[in-house]
């Protein structure tokens, strides 16, 4: 989740007679870069907690999501008897076949419509 601290819609429009434009009653500071944002990271698991509201600045980028899974999750699996590495390495040995035929069939056919629509793909 991502809040925006200092939302810009575009232009704000201000009235003022002739050569009053600098004047404090028409300006108005500006955040630079729409003043950034405050992220948030949780879990919940019905089998076993909730974890705590964790805040962040920075983009949810590989790393961080690491050290946030090893700060925050590793030490409930370890409280439950898990090994995370173990864990998600049994997980990933339940993917069956089907499952990933039915998640990626569609692809193709996804990536056409898009294409069909003249939307750019990043």
């Amino acid at each position: 989740m991502s809040i925006t601290l200092f939302p810009n819609s575009g232009r704000l429009l201000v009235w003022h007679k002739p050569n009053e434009e600098l004047e404090n009653d028409c300006l108005q500071a500006k955040v630079q870069g729409n003043g950034g944002g405050i992220n948030y990271w949780s879990w919940i698991s019905a089998d076993y907690d909730k974890g705590p509201l964790v805040c962040y600045d920075s983009s949810m980028i590989k790393e961080k999501y690491i050290e946030i899974l090893k700060k925050y999750i590793e030490p409930v699996f370890k409280r439950h008897s898990y090994d995370l590495d173990q864990y998600c390495q049994e997980e990933w040995r339940n993917i069956t076949m089907d499952d990933i035929q039915k998640y990626t069939s569609n692809v193709t056919k996804r990536v056409k419509a898009v294409k069909a629509n003249n939307a750019k793909i990043p």
